[in-house]
């Protein structure tokens, strides 16, 4: 191998990290941009992150895109950016699948997604799938049994939508499960913590 090459490689090898640094430094930066309503400046620091290779970045961009009306260039980044295994964007391209918003529905590719994004560490993916199971679909029949599964890994990841659906099951009865004032009683306690922790901040 010519010693060019070599040299190449190790160049490459450590720039990466600094690459790395700054695309998640222009990513912080855009996401306190968009905090504070500059959507002019998000914009720039998440196409400058997205064009250096973040797909997080790409994801973030889709979706300001998207909730600006521009549906077209935001499902092409959204797709990208789930291609590149964004959670982010998996769970939102998935959500646009179940309803048929913006592309062809496709309940089970949908599904597919949300899997791909919870197995990813997006918590929300695994509420959306305990809903979508709890309800049904077309062509996904209801499975109580497999809604509650969701709900409970959704729920200990700290979860307050799923927490809050486990508090009703508990309290009247559902998804299979009897009224259980013990069980109520830990994820009342649960909600609490989250609320106090909420307030310390």
């Amino acid at each position: 191998m010519s010693k060019f090459i070599v040299a190449g490689i190790l160049a490459s090898l450590l720039l990466a990290p600094a690459r790395a640094e700054e695309r998640a430094d222009q990513l912080a930066q855009a996401r306190q941009s968009y905090a504070q309503g500059d959507l002019i400046g998000a914009i720039g620091g998440l196409e400058r992150a997205a064009e250096s290779g973040s797909a997080e970045a790409r994801g973030f961009l889709a979706y300001i895109l998207f909730q600006s009306g521009q549906v077209a260039p935001a499902l092409v980044m959204y797709r990208q950016a789930a291609d590149a295994g964004d959670g982010f964007a998996l769970v939102r391209l998935a959500e646009l699948k179940l309803t048929g918003r913006g592309v062809d529905a496709d309940p089970a590719g949908a599904l597919e997604m949300l899997q791909q994004a919870l197995d990813k560490g997006r918590v929300e993916a695994g509420v959306i799938l305990a809903g979508v199971y709890e309800s049904g679909l077309p062509g996904t029949e209801p499975n109580p049994s497999l809604a509650l599964a969701y709900y409970q890994q959704a729920a200990e990841s700290g979860d307050q939508d799923a927490i809050g659906r486990l508090i009703r099951v508990y309290a009247q009865g559902g998804l299979g499960e009897q009224a259980d004032q013990t069980k109520l009683a830990y994820w009342q306690a649960a909600m609490q913590r989250l609320s106090d922790e909420e307030l310390a901040q």
